[in-house]
């Protein structure tokens, strides 16, 4: 567990570096490793023990539910969560910008005019050579180009056959399209269907009719991305106050001036309790009002971060209560000049402490079925924000606006229950400064004070057992 407060508002650059991700890979030189070790290191995308220098790397694309990353050498397709993926690829899009990728295609490529790049699997066979895998599509006005594995192959326009296919002929892998001429034949997958449409239309001869030429033709390309859009979010310092001075009302206060603690001291605890306990939802919150971008708001309001850095936040809390009644019971007894013996019979054993950071941890426990729901629904935000942004610019936004109001209306309903989940975590703490700390404080505070020190009885009855010892060997030398 982390620290309390720690979280997407205090995360650096390197992610995928940090968060040790497993993921499942396929390269072309290399086959398949199932569950690897996936990290952006210094210079190089790490793999297990396969490395691909970010130098290398000219194009990457989310295509199916796969980060493919295209190398001078090699081409590399990552499978995992749509947030891990999202992670990975933004750590190579820090070293590697789409500019910087789309200088790396080749100059007599880029001159024939770009109408689309896309990774695909390609299929059948190229410039007389059998082409079976995933390739970057360069699409031109001229020619289809294949580029990856250290390959580069190309079908010249116009084709000879141009044929698209439904899903189920393209063997249940999504819409597909095949093109051929003079003894080459290729069928291309994982095209979007604009995508396809364009590809269609450039293999007959027609790009014009695409309209205006998409030289960079996913919308993250062309267009700002998508705004955070967060829902308005209730809790906040304020109600925290607010539940401070409505618990500490409840308190027997009178009792507890007995043992010098007032309700300046006890709303003042509440309220810091409150600020550890809650601290990572706060910052999350935070975070997420001031992302520029949907992508960045989910990621700060990640579900399973959030609830392990809450769990680690609560037991702070709970070992707070411990030092705030340890440190007064220590005040006590060294006003009374009692015994040192005295703080280890009123102090809190291992047991004591665990069950009362069971008690404040119960209620947020309850919250891992929600938080379980929030985390399902942030995974389809992502995916749908991805295909988004990395479609052309007149995608279809429907779905992607159903899964955002999905996780607005759950964001809601978390915010609503932590502060349930605080007010009756409260109320545990309520309980046991009522009926466990205060009594045993008030049982201190009543002892009478110690007319001389420890210390100086500790010295008296040292120098009466030397006088003794003295006294003795005298006797036995005389």
């Amino acid at each position: 567990m982390r620290p309390a407060g720690a979280g997407a508002a205090a995360r650096g650059p390197a992610v995928a570096e940090r968060a040790g991700l497993r993921l499942d890979a396929w390269s072309h030189g290399g086959g398949t490793l199932r569950d690897v070790p996936v990290r952006v290191g210094d210079g190089a995308l790490e793999v297990e023990d396969l490395r691909v220098p970010l130098r290398e790397i000219f194009w990457t694309s989310r295509r199916a539910g796969l980060l493919i990353v295209f190398s001078e050498r090699d081409v590399m397709a990552l499978r995992g969560s749509g947030r891990d993926l999202d992670r990975v690829a933004r750590e190579l899009e820090m070293h590697v910008s789409r500019a910087d990728q789309r200088r790396r295609l080749p100059d007599d490529v880029t001159t024939e005019g770009v109408l689309c790049t896309a990774g695909v699997a390609a299929v059948g066979r190229v410039g007389g050579a059998e082409v079976r895998g995933l390739r970057l599509a360069v699409v031109t006005r001229r020619a289809l180009h294949l580029l990856g594995a250290g390959e580069r192959r190309s079908l010249p326009w116009p084709a000879a056959e141009v044929r698209e296919l439904e899903a189920e002929r393209a063997g249940g892998r999504g819409p597909a399209l095949e093109v051929g001429t003079d003894g080459d034949r290729v069928r291309l997958l994982y095209l979007f269907p604009e995508e396809l449409r364009l590809v269609a239309r450039a293999a007959r001869g027609q790009p014009e009719a695409s309209g205006p030429e998409l030289e960079l033709f996913a919308r993250r390309d062309v267009a700002p991305p998508v705004a955070a859009q967060m829902p308005a979010l209730l809790l906040n310092v304020d109600v925290l106050q607010e539940l401070a001075e409505e618990t500490t009302g409840k308190l027997p206060l009178r009792t507890a001036e007995r043992t010098g603690l007032g309700s300046s001291f006890f709303e003042t605890h509440f309220l810091e309790l409150g600020e550890v306990a809650l601290g990572p939802l706060l910052l999350r919150k935070s975070a997420a009002s001031g992302a520029g971008s949907l992508a960045r708001a989910v990621e700060a309001m990640d579900a399973d971060e959030l609830q392990e850095d809450t769990r680690a936040a609560v037991s702070n809390a709970a070992a707070r209560v411990a030092e705030a009644y340890d440190r007064q019971l220590r005040g006590l007894l060294r006003a009374r000049r009692a015994s040192s013996r005295m703080e280890s019979r009123y102090g809190l054993s291992e047991e004591s402490r665990e069950e009362i950071r069971l008690r404040i941890l119960g209620p947020f426990e309850r919250l891992v079925p929600l938080l379980r729901r929030l985390e399902e629904q942030q995974r389809e935000l992502s995916e749908r924000l991805e295909r988004v942004e990395a479609g052309p610019p007149e995608a279809e936004e429907g779905p992607l606006r159903k899964s955002l109001d999905a996780w607005k209306r759950t964001l809601r309903k978390v915010d609503a229950a932590y502060e349930e989940a605080w007010r009756a975590a409260l109320g545990e703490i309520r309980e046991v400064w009522g009926t466990r700390l205060l009594p045993v404080l008030v049982e201190v505070a009543a002892m009478r004070r110690r007319r001389i020190p420890e210390w100086v009885q500790l010295a008296l009855i040292a120098v009466l057992a030397l006088l003794a010892a003295a006294a003795i060997t005298i006797w036995l030398v005389w």
